[in-house]
């Protein structure tokens, strides 16, 4: 908190703060794990301050990512698998589909309208529907390295 508010106080008017987090970490509202986490705690910090907050999931469809590997354990690179049915994220396969049309090209879905011409949704859909702003889904993607303490 204090390095936010210290960002916030030096900088110029109309700059914004970025805060970058892993997907089940960035939700506004619950997550998929059915906690609130970081990203309702920014989405409500910065109505608290009359402020907004964009929230945005973006993942590859396919290749490798960073994966949890345990407490105390260094980040793996595992397989993506997202239309699996034991998918970190199952709420994401409609916008995979929708994506692999143009399998060479990144997807940029603004969910703000919250795709009202849907209609029914199921519930997984409906999550990422409301815990984020905007997708963007990147056709292949390849495991880096942790974000570590500057």
């Amino acid at each position: 908190m204090r390095q936010y508010f210290g960002a916030g106080e030096r900088a110029e008017s109309g700059r914004k703060i970025l805060l970058k987090g892993g997907g089940e970490h960035a939700f506004k509202g619950l997550n998929p794990l059915r906690n609130r986490d970081l990203g309702n705690f920014v989405a409500e910090l910065a109505e608290g301050r009359q402020q907004r907050s964009v929230h945005i999931l973006m993942f590859a469809a396919s290749g490798k990512q960073l994966a949890f590997s345990g407490p105390g354990k260094p980040m793996k690179a595992t397989p993506i698998k997202l239309t699996s049915k034991d998918s970190p994220l199952p709420g994401v396969k409609p916008l995979i589909e929708i994506a692999a049309r143009h399998p060479d090209s990144w997807s940029l879905f603004d969910l703000r309208p919250k795709f009202s011409s849907l209609g029914r949704v199921e519930p997984e859909m409906e999550k990422v529907l409301y815990g984020f702003d905007l997708v963007i889904v990147v056709p292949k993607g390849e495991a880096s390295h942790e974000i570590g303490a500057g």
